[in-house]
């Protein structure tokens, strides 16, 4: 009822003005992506009004003088006024996200700004941004409503060295930059210092490696798997548990077995050797370290389920059989593509070792198959469930 008086009282004003009804109505969209509001301002989006976005700029010009989204809030006021005094029709919204810049924040950014539409219902919008990382979301925002232009707000800065130095130490204390620059820029730092001191020029190789898996980490957003792999670790280092231990075991083995497949000194892969053939080989000699990485590991497992559970978890003992059986049967027939790049006569690949891989591989697989079969059977028989939790 008050909307349909508003609107009313509108037109007759408009129609006082001479101007038409159907006046279009601009929405002025300024973004806090990473909720600077909401952490040092204790203010909550949609902040939707000039009053109240002037009041939002000011708590947080109060809390941190030089953030740059208090210059595009009112530079977004700014452009607000402009519309006004050009006698059409506007409005004023900051849409607020959250400090984990991506998904989490877009998908905050993203109901804020259908809350907004629905209430203002805007024709166009005018999108006020302090740097491309705002801009980002530029496409969340055309999807919903029509951007007529974008107005980026460049703060200006005093190029001497004591200012730089000034930004320099104020970067230091921004929780962002610490996290994306500084910590892999560390990280280099110490590997570097450490290959020093300790005389090793190998070790310098580390340091692009590091950078290369932080930057993976960033880009695929792995920051919460891997916090969550180190509590995991953490865990099962304070509660005794032997499968941490042959985890790590596992993985020297693997890399044991990479150096020996690299630079077999028994066995050389010639130089000269084709790429396919010498890719071939490689996982050929690798394969069986692998198996069994698997099951040190998986042994580890069935360990800690029966010292710490009292149970013996039967689906770790059929995936130790299906790994052996499979990396049999995947060495044969490794063996027999070997056989053909080289072109060897067919009758010298399919030897003897040949068939004791295909047979040992399906003999194992026939057995494990088996048991898994009396193991599900004995179960149902006493109304108990098969503990299948791979995630164990």
């Amino acid at each position: 009822m008050n909307d349909k008086l508003y609107y009313t009282k509108k037109c007759i004003i408009n129609l006082i003005n001479g101007e038409t009804m159907a006046k279009k109505r601009t929405l002025i969209i300024c973004i806090d992506r990473d909720n600077d509001l909401g952490r040092k301002a204790n203010v909550k989006g949609p902040i939707i009004g000039e009053e109240a976005n002037i009041r939002a700029a000011e708590a947080l010009a109060v809390a941190d003088p030089e953030d740059t989204d208090v210059n595009s809030i009112f530079s977004a006021i700014s452009a607000y006024n402009e519309i006004k005094k050009s006698r059409a029709d506007a409005e004023i919204a900051t849409l607020t996200g959250d400090i984990k810049v991506g998904m989490q924040s877009d998908s905050i950014i993203a109901k804020q700004l259908e809350e907004v539409i629905q209430k203002i219902r805007p024709d166009d919008a005018v999108l006020v941004s302090d740097g491309a990382e705002d801009e980002f979301i530029l496409p969340l925002i055309q999807s919903r409503v029509k951007i007529s232009s974008v107005r980026r707000v460049i703060i200006k800065q005093s190029t001497n060295i004591q200012s730089m130095y000034y930004l320099f130490l104020r970067f230091l204390e921004d929780e962002k930059v610490l996290k994306t620059f500084v910590v892999p820029v560390s990280i280099a730092l110490l590997i570097w210092a450490v290959a020093g001191l300790a005389n090793i020029s190998q070790i310098a190789y580390l340091i692009p490696l590091v950078i290369a898996l932080y930057f993976l980490i960033r880009a695929y957003k792995l920051e919460d798997v891997v916090r969550r792999s180190t509590k995991l670790v953490w865990s099962e280092i304070i509660t005794g548990k032997l499968s941490f231990f042959t985890f790590l075991i596992a993985l020297i083995i693997v890399l044991a077995g990479g150096m020996s497949a690299f630079s077999d000194p028994e066995n050389p892969i010639p130089p000269e050797t084709p790429l396919p053939e010498y890719v071939l080989e490689f996982i050929h000699s690798m394969l069986m370290w692998v198996i069994l990485a698997v099951l040190v590991w998986v042994g580890g497992k069935i360990f800690d389920t029966y010292v710490h559970e009292k149970k013996i978890y039967w689906n770790y003992i059929i995936i130790s059989l299906w790994t052996l059986s499979v990396g049999l049967i995947i060495s044969a027939t490794l063996i027999l593509v070997l056989g053909f790049v080289r072109e060897e006569a067919l009758p010298g690949i399919l030897d003897l070792d040949f068939f004791a891989r295909i047979g040992g591989g399906v003999l194992i697989a026939i057995v494990g198959s088996l048991s898994y079969r009396f193991i599900k059977e004995t179960f149902e028989k006493k109304k108990e469930k098969l503990p299948i939790d791979l995630e164990e």
